[in-house]
Protein backbone atom coordinates (compact mmCIF):
# COMPACT_ATOMS: atom_id res chain seq x y z
CA UNK A 1 0.00 0.00 0.00
CA UNK A 2 2.83 2.29 1.00
CA UNK A 3 5.24 1.34 -2.58
CA UNK A 4 2.01 2.49 -4.46
CA UNK A 5 1.53 5.54 -2.57
CA UNK A 6 5.01 6.05 -3.00
CA UNK A 7 4.65 5.91 -6.98
CA UNK A 8 1.65 7.77 -7.14
CA UNK A 9 3.08 10.63 -5.53
CA UNK A 10 6.25 10.19 -7.37
CA UNK A 11 4.20 10.00 -10.97
CA UNK A 12 2.31 13.33 -9.41
CA UNK A 13 5.85 15.35 -8.53
CA UNK A 14 7.09 14.18 -12.05
CA UNK A 15 4.25 15.39 -14.10
CA UNK A 16 4.45 18.79 -12.66
CA UNK A 17 8.08 19.30 -13.64
CA UNK A 18 6.61 18.29 -17.21
CA UNK A 19 4.25 21.29 -17.53
CA UNK A 20 4.87 23.78 -19.87
CA UNK A 21 6.09 27.65 -18.40
CA UNK A 22 4.89 30.50 -20.18
CA UNK A 23 7.29 33.05 -21.48
CA UNK A 24 6.62 36.14 -22.72
CA UNK A 25 8.22 36.25 -25.85
CA UNK A 26 6.62 32.74 -26.70
CA UNK A 27 3.47 32.81 -29.16
CA UNK A 28 2.26 28.59 -28.97
CA UNK A 29 0.87 29.70 -32.86
CA UNK A 30 3.89 31.66 -34.14
CA UNK A 31 6.87 30.68 -32.22
CA UNK A 32 9.14 33.14 -31.49
CA UNK A 33 10.11 36.33 -33.65
CA UNK A 34 13.70 37.45 -31.79
CA UNK A 35 13.69 40.24 -34.47
CA UNK A 36 11.15 42.59 -33.61
CA UNK A 37 12.21 45.64 -30.79
CA UNK A 38 10.01 43.94 -27.90
CA UNK A 39 10.57 40.77 -28.05
CA UNK A 40 14.99 40.82 -28.84
CA UNK A 41 15.45 42.05 -24.97
CA UNK A 42 13.59 39.45 -22.95
CA UNK A 43 14.98 36.50 -21.48
CA UNK A 44 14.11 33.90 -24.31
CA UNK A 45 15.83 35.71 -26.79
CA UNK A 46 19.23 36.87 -24.73
CA UNK A 47 22.22 34.64 -26.25
CA UNK A 48 20.44 33.73 -29.45
CA UNK A 49 21.05 34.70 -32.87
CA UNK A 50 18.58 36.91 -34.74
CA UNK A 51 18.00 35.01 -37.62
CA UNK A 52 18.67 31.27 -38.49
CA UNK A 53 22.04 31.15 -40.85
CA UNK A 54 21.12 28.49 -42.24
CA UNK A 55 17.37 29.57 -43.40
CA UNK A 56 17.61 33.10 -43.24
CA UNK A 57 14.45 33.22 -41.34
CA UNK A 58 14.28 34.45 -37.59
CA UNK A 59 15.85 32.06 -35.13
CA UNK A 60 13.57 29.92 -32.41
CA UNK A 61 15.51 29.47 -29.38
CA UNK A 62 12.70 27.00 -28.36
CA UNK A 63 11.52 24.44 -31.02
CA UNK A 64 14.32 25.43 -33.54
CA UNK A 65 16.84 22.70 -34.63
CA UNK A 66 19.27 23.91 -31.84
CA UNK A 67 16.36 25.16 -29.45
CA UNK A 68 15.51 23.91 -26.22
CA UNK A 69 13.21 21.12 -27.25
CA UNK A 70 15.78 19.52 -29.09
CA UNK A 71 18.48 19.72 -26.39
CA UNK A 72 16.25 18.37 -24.15
CA UNK A 73 15.19 15.46 -26.49
CA UNK A 74 18.68 14.89 -26.61
CA UNK A 75 19.39 14.64 -23.07
CA UNK A 76 16.49 12.15 -22.42
CA UNK A 77 17.45 9.73 -25.52
CA UNK A 78 20.91 9.74 -23.93
CA UNK A 79 19.90 9.09 -20.64
CA UNK A 80 16.98 6.60 -21.86
CA UNK A 81 19.55 4.75 -23.88
CA UNK A 82 22.49 4.31 -20.97
CA UNK A 83 19.61 2.76 -19.11
CA UNK A 84 19.26 0.17 -22.13
CA UNK A 85 22.56 -0.81 -22.85
CA UNK A 86 22.90 -0.94 -18.74
CA UNK A 87 19.75 -3.17 -18.61
CA UNK A 88 21.02 -5.22 -22.22
CA UNK A 89 24.29 -6.09 -20.16
CA UNK A 90 22.64 -6.95 -16.88
CA UNK A 91 20.28 -9.05 -18.82
CA UNK A 92 22.67 -10.90 -20.87
CA UNK A 93 24.87 -11.61 -18.04
CA UNK A 94 21.63 -13.23 -16.10
CA UNK A 95 21.36 -15.05 -19.11
CA UNK A 96 24.76 -16.28 -19.28
CA UNK A 97 25.01 -17.08 -15.63
CA UNK A 98 21.42 -19.17 -15.12
CA UNK A 99 21.44 -22.49 -16.18
CA UNK A 100 18.78 -25.09 -16.56
CA UNK A 101 17.32 -26.84 -13.94
CA UNK A 102 18.44 -30.53 -14.73
CA UNK A 103 15.93 -32.11 -11.85
CA UNK A 104 12.58 -31.02 -13.32
CA UNK A 105 13.93 -32.22 -16.75
CA UNK A 106 12.90 -29.20 -18.24
CA UNK A 107 15.51 -27.56 -21.25
CA UNK A 108 14.69 -24.09 -19.55
CA UNK A 109 14.40 -22.45 -16.47
CA UNK A 110 12.52 -19.49 -14.84
CA UNK A 111 15.86 -17.55 -14.60
CA UNK A 112 16.82 -17.96 -18.58
CA UNK A 113 12.99 -16.87 -19.15
CA UNK A 114 13.57 -14.02 -17.11
CA UNK A 115 16.56 -12.68 -18.29
CA UNK A 116 15.17 -13.48 -22.31
CA UNK A 117 12.35 -11.39 -21.71
CA UNK A 118 14.43 -8.19 -19.68
CA UNK A 119 16.75 -8.48 -22.44
CA UNK A 120 14.04 -8.35 -25.11
CA UNK A 121 12.79 -5.82 -23.06
CA UNK A 122 15.44 -3.75 -23.20
CA UNK A 123 16.16 -4.08 -26.98
CA UNK A 124 12.79 -3.12 -27.51
CA UNK A 125 13.20 0.06 -25.38
CA UNK A 126 16.52 1.24 -27.04
CA UNK A 127 14.83 0.83 -30.45
CA UNK A 128 12.05 3.23 -29.16
CA UNK A 129 14.04 5.88 -27.74
CA UNK A 130 15.82 6.11 -31.17
CA UNK A 131 12.86 6.12 -33.45
CA UNK A 132 11.25 8.75 -30.75
CA UNK A 133 14.12 10.63 -31.25
CA UNK A 134 14.40 10.60 -34.65
CA UNK A 135 11.11 11.38 -35.20
CA UNK A 136 11.12 14.69 -32.87
CA UNK A 137 14.35 15.93 -34.27
CA UNK A 138 12.43 15.13 -37.73
CA UNK A 139 9.35 17.62 -36.58
CA UNK A 140 11.22 20.72 -35.07
CA UNK A 141 14.03 20.36 -38.30
CA UNK A 142 10.93 20.38 -40.52
CA UNK A 143 9.11 22.98 -38.39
Amino acid sequence: MIKRLLMAVALLVLCLFATPRVASAYDIFGGVDCTSATNSSSAVCKGQPATDPTTGKAADPIGGPNGLLAKITNIVAYAGGAAAVIIVIVSALRFVTSGSDVSTNSRTDADVENARRSLGGALIGLAIIVLARAFILFVLNKV
